[in-house]
């Protein structure tokens, strides 16, 4: 029966391939995609901070300018307080020079001159009160721009207080050159917000005085003006050290405010940075933050430039390169799978084709038919699965060959197997009876072996017993000669103290006797006493006889006592042994018997298994026909469909009226597990 084909292969491929080329385009146009995006970011980054490092330099060179125009003039009048001095200059030359300092450069604001007292020329008591001097004549002066072009020239103020005037005090404490925070100053009468670039005098070490120029904030402001960038799309400001916003081209109303207003948590962090002088790129998520250190001259006090550009603008090139990439892509992977849809039509589907009609064939049993030569000539894959059609059809004409012989040897070959399984399954029979009759002797040995041991146990412990009872003994034994032994040297003592007695007496009688009819009474206190000792002495004597027969007894039985230990201990040896030699041989006999009934399973699992194998023979000679009548599905030529019909009518006799002989007796020993689990299903070799 013909299959109709539902889905062809051809569209499978193509979907497939479809699938994958997309799948690969997709990947290559991502990775492209994140990767060019990546790039331009990068670079609109980079062009940021080119933009903000620029520009920082830019204003870096104004406030330069300044502060070598005031560094220049601090070395003109360096040279001062000596009139002989090569190169003195006065305070009307001094002016002079501030002035032409001043108005060189339209930018600038004022220009200061302030000495320490008697600093300049040691004349300041010529000059009080005069103009651009102090009331002590102190060389204070400060130049500033009129309308009519020439300089208004005032007495600077406050600069005795270090909190109003660092722009004085900074130099001269740190003798060095010093940009000043934001400060509010009069000009001319009017207070305008400025910064100074102040720069100390020195004469051999020693401070003079500062110079300095001054800057309005109105121009810094105008610096972060609209400059072009990103169409006016940009936050430009410049910060002190101090974190005062000095200009700012967004929020003009923050100038002179400090950034905490802007930044309350991270301020801490933000000062820290600008005071170390520290670059900083930040791409956040609404916009790309840019801190660019801004260091004038020789001041230790860096600014910075902040250049704030909003995300949409940084990324603007990057969308758009991204939409082409995509674009590109697309288009490039449609025209892939249009050709590989092309080549597949063309060249892959018809061999493929061509395949299958000739598997067609092999699949009705005919293996007359060879592939055609012109498919086996191509040398790409389709004729690679030609020439294994053709080895295929090879193969199965030599192995329906073969199996026909096989199946033949197969039939005789069951035939002397079923004989051979009687003849064992009678002798394992046998076996089995015989194992177990040896198999109930070695149990009645066991029983046997395991009673003497018991008893020997037995005796083991009474030997213990009366051992541990002799040491017992001794041991009260040397404890009864020790008592005896202190008995006796008691009683020693009681000896000598009724000697003592009699001699006290004695003495008592002699001085009675000397006493006269006064120590009658006395003496015969005395001659009693002196018979209690005698009788005690007596009596002493005999216990100490009684005592020391009494240790010498004790003795001779302890010593009895200790040789007769050993003997026990010996035995006690000797029942050990005994015991354990038993516990041994009833090891033994166990292991023996567990072989023997071991090996009469293994016996009666023989003779079931055997029984098993002449039931197979059986089935397996049966299946061997039944395999002929498969095999001549095939057609190979007319000399096999002759050969596979005599096998047939061969086996058929050897078949036929055959029944297997089994003992009665192995009905009682069942197979074991494994052999019932190798059952043979004659069904399932009819469906072969």
């Amino acid at each position: 029966m013909k299959k109709e084909v539902q889905f062809s292969l051809q569209k499978k491929f193509g979907i497939i391939s479809g699938i994958g080329i997309s799948l690969l385009t997709i990947f290559l146009i991502t990775y492209a995609v994140i990767k060019t995006r990546q790039e331009t970011i990068r670079s609109a980054q980079n062009e940021a901070e080119s933009i903000a490092r620029v520009y920082s330099k830019s204003i870096q060179s104004s406030f330069e300018l300044a502060m070598d125009a005031s560094r220049a003039m601090a070395n003109a009048v360096s040279v001062v307080g000596k009139e002989k001095e090569s190169g003195a200059i006065n305070r009307q030359t001094a002016v002079s020079m501030a002035e032409k300092v001043l108005f060189s450069d339209e930018r600038f604001l004022g220009f200061t001159l302030a000495f320490e007292p008697d600093a300049f020329d040691g004349k300041d008591n010529l000059f009080r009160n005069t103009v651009a001097h102090d009331s002590t004549g102190r060389f204070m002066s400060y130049l500033t721009k009129k309308d009519d072009g020439t300089a208004a020239v005032e007495v600077l103020i406050d600069y005795d207080d270090s909190e109003k005037a660092p722009w004085y005090w900074k130099p001269k404490t740190k003798l060095n050159e010093f940009l000043t925070e934001p400060i509010l100053y009069p000009v001319q009468g009017v207070d305008v917000l400025m910064v100074s670039c102040m720069t100390p005098v020195m004469n051999n070490d020693t401070f003079l005085g500062v110079t300095g120029i001054d800057f309005p904030i109105d121009f810094i402001q105008e610096l972060v003006s609209d400059q072009g960038y990103y169409q006016g799309h940009y936050r430009m400001s410049i910060v002190s050290n101090k974190g005062i916003y000095v200009a700012n081209n967004q929020r003009p109303e923050l100038i002179n405010e400090s950034i905490k207003k802007v930044f309350p948590e991270t301020f801490d962090q933000e000062i820290e940075n600008l005071q170390k002088g520290v670059s900083n790129v930040e791409f956040a998520d609404t916009a790309l933050q840019i801190s660019v250190p801004l260091t004038i001259g020789q001041t230790e006090t860096p600014w910075q430039v902040r250049f704030t550009v909003p995300r949409e603008i940084i990324t603007a090139e990057a969308n758009k390169q991204m939409w082409i990439m995509i674009i590109i892509g697309v288009i490039l992977g449609g025209a892939a799978i249009f050709v590989l849809g092309y080549f597949v039509n063309k060249i892959i589907s018809q061999g493929i084709k061509d395949a299958v009609d000739f598997s067609g064939i092999l699949s009705n049993g005919d293996l007359t038919v060879d592939v055609p030569d012109d498919a086996l000539t191509k040398n790409d894959e389709l004729g690679m699965l030609a020439l294994a059609f053709q080895q295929l059809t090879d193969k199965m004409r030599a192995t329906v060959e073969g199996v026909v012989s096989a199946s033949n040897n197969v039939a005789s070959a069951s035939q002397q197997m079923s004989t051979s399984a009687q003849q064992i399954s009678v002798g394992n029979n046998e076996q089995a009876s015989s194992a177990e009759e040896i198999s109930s002797s070695m149990e009645e040995m066991a029983g046997m072996i395991q009673q003497n041991a018991d008893h020997a146990q037995t005796a083991e412990k009474t030997v213990l017993n009366a051992e541990q009872g002799i040491k017992e003994g001794n041991q009260v034994v040397n404890e009864t000669a020790d008592s005896m032994k202190e008995i006796s040297e008691k009683i020693s003592i009681i000896n000598d103290i009724a000697f003592q007695t009699n001699i006290l007496s004695l003495n008592a009688a002699v001085e009675a006797a000397r006493a006269g009819e006064s120590g009658r009474g006395f003496a015969v206190v005395a001659a009693e006493v002196r018979k209690l000792a005698d009788r005690s002495k007596v009596a002493a004597q005999e216990i100490e006889k009684l005592t020391r027969y009494g240790v010498k007894i004790s003795e001779a039985a302890g010593k009895k006592l200790t040789e007769l230990v050993p003997e026990i201990q010996k035995t006690s040896g000797l029942m050990k042994e005994i015991a354990a030699s038993s516990n041994e041989q009833k090891v033994g006999a166990d292991q023996i018997n567990s072989a023997v009934q071991s090996f009469n399973q293994v016996t009666q699992q023989n003779a079931a298994s055997s029984e098993e194998m002449a039931s197979t023979s059986e089935e397996l000679a049966s299946q061997a026909e039944q395999l002929l009548e498969i095999i001549s599905f095939f057609k190979v030529d007319h000399k096999f469909e002759q050969e596979i019909s005599s096998l047939k009518q061969e086996n058929k006799p050897k078949n036929e009226g055959k029944t297997v002989q089994k003992d009665p007796e192995s009905t009682a020993h069942q197979p074991t597990e494994v052999f019932q689990s190798q059952e043979f299903d004659k069904n399932q070799y009819e469906k072969f």
